[in-house]
C-alpha cells in the first residue's frame, strides 16, 4: 500500500537524520556525505516529517507555538514528502545561473502550476564555511518566518499543497561593505502537483455545487436538475494519482485510490475528451468545464460523476497535446468521499476573484493569485490565520466549527470581506477588486 509505504520511507527519514542532522543545518561527517542539492531536498522532508519537534531544536517552545497557532497541529498531519522534480531543478538552476547584484537569472519557461514559491539566500563568509551549514541558515531562516504568527508570505516549508521541489546550489564571490566574500547562493523553487487549469476547472465545478442556480451566467447549459447547497470537493493528492492514471489506462479505479491512501470506500470517475481551436488556458478551462456538465446532464439522475452531493474529494488530472490551431485535452476526475475525522472541524475551499465581466461568478482570467487572506475570529475579532491565494486564486484551510469568522483580504484602509459562520464544509468565495 502507498500510504504503508510512505510511512516508512518517513521512518526511515527521521532514523537517517538522527544521525546525519546533530544540530540544525550542521554538517555530517564525510563518510555520509550526500550532494548538496540532496542535502537541501533531505533537510526540508526532515523538517516536513517532525515540524514541532524540528522547531523545538531551534529553541521554540511546543507548547507557546501551538498556543499561537492554534491550526498547525492539524495542518501537520497533511504534509507529505516533497518529491524531486527534473523540470524545478531545470528552473532553479537557471533561476540560479547569475549573480543576484548583476543583470539578474535568466528565466526558463514555467509550467503552469497552481501553487508555486521560491525560497533563495546568499550566505557570505571569509575563508571557509561547510555548505551544509550554509543550507541550514537558509531553509532554517524560512521556517522561522512561517512560525511567525504575523507572517504574511507563503508558507511553503509547512504548506501542505507544495508537493514537488527542485534545488540548485553554487559557490561564489559576493560584493558586501566591507569588500568581497566567499559566497554560497542556493536557490529552491518548490510547486504543487495540480496545474492551475485543473484548479480552474474544480473552482467552477464547487461553484455549481454551491450555487447552480447562477449557472446560466457562464453556461449557455440547463442544471435546473440539481437542487444545490452541495458542499465543496476539495483537491485530494490520491485521488488526483489514480485520475492521471487513468488518462492513458482502464484501471480499476478504487483499487488504484486505495493504492495511493485514499480512504474512502467509494470513488467515481468522469472523463472528458475534445478537439479545441486554439486558445488561452482559461478559455480551455472553461470548455473543459462545459463539457464535464454536459456528461453530467446526460447521466442524470445517476449523478455519479462530479455532481454526486455525496462527495467531497477530488482529484483531477488533465492531458493536452498542442499544435498551432488546435488542442487535443483529456481531462479526468475521480471523485470520491471520506469521513470528518475530526467533527468539531470543518474546512473552507475558497476562490478569490476580480469579477472582471461583471456577472457575479467566477470564470476563468479573474483569479486573483497571491492574495494574503487574513481569518478573524469574531469571538474575540483576533487574526487567528493567514493563507495565500494560488494561481487560480484559490485557498483551502481548516477551522474549527461553530465560529463566526470574518474572512478579509487587502489592506488596512481598503479591505474586503465576508462573514461567515461555520458548522460544515463551505464554498466561499470574495470579489476583489483588481
Amino acid at each position: 500500500m502507498k500510504k504503508l509505504q510512505n510511512i516508512w520511507i518517513r521512518v526511515c527519514l527521521v532514523a537517517a537524520f538522527s544521525v546525519l542532522l546533530l544540530e540544525p543545518g550542521s554538517a555530517p561527517a564525510a563518510a555520509t556525505r550526500i550532494s548538496n542539492e540532496e542535502y537541501i531536498t533531505a533537510l526540508v522532508n526532515h523538517i516536513r516529517v517532525d515540524p514541532l519537534g524540528y522547531a523545538e531544536r531551534l529553541g521554540y517552545n511546543r507548547l507557546s507555538l501551538l498556543q499561537q497557532l492554534p491550526w498547525l497541529s492539524g495542518a501537520l498531519h497533511d504534509l507529505d514528502l516533497l518529491s524531486v522534480s527534473d523540470f524545478l531543478n531545470q528552473q532553479a538552476t537557471a533561476l540560479n545561473s547569475t549573480d543576484p547584484f548583476a543583470t539578474g537569472p535568466v528565466i526558463t519557461v514555467n509550467t503552469d502550476y497552481a501553487s508555486a514559491g521560491d525560497v533563495s539566500g546568499v550566505v557570505s563568509f571569509n575563508n571557509f564555511m561547510d555548505p551544509w551549514e550554509a543550507i541550514g541558515i537558509v531553509i532554517n531562516n524560512q521556517f522561522k518566518k512561517e512560525l511567525d504568527p504575523a507572517y504574511e508570505g507563503k508558507r511553503i516549508i509547512i504548506g501542505s499543497e507544495y508537493k514537488l521541489i527542485g534545488t540548485s546550489f553554487r559557490a561564489g564571490r559576493s560584493q558586501v561593505r566591507t569588500g568581497p566574500k566567499n559566497a554560497y547562493y542556493l536557490f529552491i523553487t518548490f510547486a504543487s502537483s495540480q496545474l492551475k487549469s485543473e484548479v480552474q476547472v474544480v473552482n467552477m465545478i464547487n461553484q455549481l455545487r454551491a450555487n447552480p442556480s447562477d449557472s446560466y451566467k457562464y453556461l449557455s447549459l440547463n442544471t435546473g436538475f440539481l437542487s444545490g447547497g452541495y458542499g465543496p470537493l476539495f483537491l485530494n493528492d490520491a485521488l488526483a494519482s489514480t485520475a492521471r492514471i487513468g488518462l492513458s489506462a482502464l484501471i480499476d479505479i478504487l483499487a488504484h485510490a486505495r493504492y495511493f491512501g485514499f480512504p474512502g470506500i467509494h470513488v467515481a470517475d468522469s472523463s472528458v475528451i475534445e478537439t479545441l481551436p486554439k486558445a488561452d488556458p482559461g478559455q480551455l478551462a472553461l470548455w473543459m468545464f462545459s463539457s464535464f456538465i454536459l456528461n453530467e446532464i446526460k447521466s442524470y439522475p445517476a449523478r455519479n460523476g462530479i455532481f454526486n452531493p455525496d462527495w467531497n474529494e477530488i482529484g483531477p488530472a488533465l492531458y493536452n497535446v498542442s499544435n498551432p490551431a488546435y488542442d487535443h485535452v483529456k481531462m479526468t476526475v475521480v471523485s470520491g468521499r471520506t469521513e470528518n475525522q475530526t467533527p468539531e472541524v470543518s474546512r473552507v475551499y475558497g476562490v478569490v476573484f476580480t469579477d472582471i465581466d461583471l456577472n457575479g461568478v467566477y470564470t476563468p482570467g479573474e483569479e486573483a493569485q497571491d492574495r494574503v487572506i487574513s481569518v478573524y475570529d469574531m469571538r474575540t475579532r483576533a487574526r487567528i490565520r493567514t493563507v495565500v491565494t494560488n494561481t487560480a486564486g484559490q485557498f483551502s484551510l481548516s477551522l474549527p466549527n461553530n465560529v463566526e469568522y470574518s474572512i478579509q483580504t487587502g489592506a488596512e484602509t481598503n479591505r474586503e470581506g465576508k462573514l461567515i459562520f461555520l458548522t460544515t464544509d463551505r464554498y466561499f468565495d470574495l470579489v476583489v477588486k483588481k
